[in-house]
């Protein structure tokens, strides 16, 4: 795909607007405590702001590109 990459559960990411690098939703989610939502690039390590909504963090990556 020009420009987007689509992960196993369908997630579409585009690539990073910095440097054309591939994109990463992140959550780590731990027994103490609930975990935001974040992409980052995993080339340039650029992400995106933490968000609670996993769909919302995946919008923010998005329209950045």
């Amino acid at each position: 795909m020009n420009g987007v990459e689509r992960s196993n559960d369908g997630v579409v990411l585009k690539r990073c607007p910095f440097c054309g690098g591939k994109a990463k939703i992140m959550h780590n989610p731990r027994e103490d405590r609930i975990s935001p939502y974040y992409v980052y690039c995993t080339d340039c390590l650029a992400s995106t702001e933490t968000n609670w909504d996993k769909e919302e963090a995946i919008k923010a990556w998005n329209k950045r590109s």
